[in-house]
């Protein structure tokens, strides 16, 4: 079973067991959260056999996993992994079944890999296939706590960006001021 740990927030110190999908939101969702920087509904936590999978809403301020802002179903499965939705961060706990008792294993230790992997959505098995599969890809090499990350670049969208009409008339009512300027002073 995967639980949540609230580390920052306003639900700081709160341990939810996830079951069953939940939706992460600050109103209409199953984890309501009061942090003003999370969406109505936010994202979507699943918990699978390998670990969880965590889908971005559409949220404005995005959902990171691991310092990443996550675009697909994210897929995470090692214990530890932070998400953070709005100014609050989540700390995913998976809990690892106890080996059988009866048979020990000794195996090579697999290479350092990411911890999380992105891939796409499960399609609906009834539904009949219209694109074929996105391959399974590994996430983003996180950065060293500390490390400078440049912000994303944010599209303008002030009034000055649409409305070309106010410039003109700007424009042409200096452009009128100087040339009764001129006139003036012209004739005098």
């Amino acid at each position: 079973m995967a639980r949540l740990v609230v580390k920052s927030g306003p639900r700081a110190g709160e341990t939810i067991d996830l079951v069953d999908e939940a939706v992460l939101g600050r109103e209409d969702a199953d984890v309501t959260i009061a942090d003003p920087e999370i969406s109505r509904r936010h994202a979507s936590i699943r918990p699978r056999e390998s670990g969880v999978e965590i889908e971005d809403l559409g949220s404005k301020n995005g959902t990171w996993v691991a310092g990443v802002r996550i675009a697909n179903v994210t897929v995470v499965t090692q214990g530890g992994t932070l998400l953070q939705v709005g100014e609050t961060e989540i700390e995913i706990d998976l809990e690892t079944p106890a080996p059988e008792a009866d048979a020990t294993r000794v195996r090579q230790r697999p290479p350092e890999q990411a911890t999380t992997s992105v891939r796409a959505a499960p399609e609906d098995r009834a539904a009949p296939a219209t694109r074929p599969a996105a391959p399974v890809a590994q996430a983003v090499a996180v950065a060293p706590f500390g490390a400078f990350r440049p912000p994303e670049p944010r599209r303008r969208r002030g009034a000055a960006t649409r409305l070309w009409l106010p410039s003109v008339v700007s424009f042409a009512a200096i452009g009128g001021t100087a040339a009764a300027l001129v006139i003036y002073f012209a004739e005098r």
